[in-house]
């Protein structure tokens, strides 16, 4: 897992990326409908469920562990799936499927970060976003009366926040790689 993190460490700053992508713009037009929070929600997790399972088609090319990144991946597609077949849904389960992505993605960034403090130590980056996930996953299932701007206020600064720790990680994970030697793109 650790060399295809290495290889691919670009995926996870996309990642990154697009989670400010979708932070910001939900910090920025708080007052969107939920609808709109719903529709962009729902490509924000198909967009990372599909780079996650990019990941998981060439970490198994390679014979790496890929049982949790595809884990990922399929419930990041599934839920942002479910969100744009049905917009009209109501905020309950769109707080329970973010909860749900939120617990999925928290769980597979913990496992991953326990392989890559393997290789980069005092790095804890990913397990910190991973713990975010989780926090966010608990809170919005203890807490679901919090409202719809709560909730989209809330859900942006998790993703701002996990987004700028996530592009640095992949940028630290890229220096590590080069530092050992190991190529930043797969080999033919």
């Amino acid at each position: 897992m650790v060399s295809m993190l290495a290889r691919h460490w670009w995926v996870i700053a996309m990642q990154g990326i697009t989670a400010i992508a979708f932070g910001m713009i939900t910090l920025f037009w708080p007052i969107l409908t939920l609808r709109a929070l719903i529709l962009i929600f729902g490509v924000y997790a198909a967009i990372d469920g599909v780079l996650a399972v990019v990941g998981t088609i060439v970490a198994a090319g390679r014979r790496q562990q890929w049982a949790g990144l595809l884990l990922h991946g399929l419930v990041g597609i599934a839920v942002g799936a479910l969100v744009l077949a049905y917009p009209g849904v109501t905020t309950l389960f769109l707080l329970y499927a973010v909860a749900g992505w939120a617990l999925a993605m928290g769980v597979y960034e913990l496992v991953a970060a326990g392989q890559l403090r393997r290789v980069i130590h005092g790095d804890c980056g990913l397990s910190f976003v991973g713990i975010l996930s989780i926090v966010l996953a608990v809170l919005l299932v203890i807490s679901p009366g919090s409202g719809a701007i709560g909730l989209a206020g809330l859900i942006a600064a998790y993703a701002v926040v996990a987004g700028f720790i996530s592009v640095a990680a992949a940028f630290r994970v890229r220096t590590r790689a080069r530092s050992l030697g190991l190529p930043e793109v797969p080999q033919s």
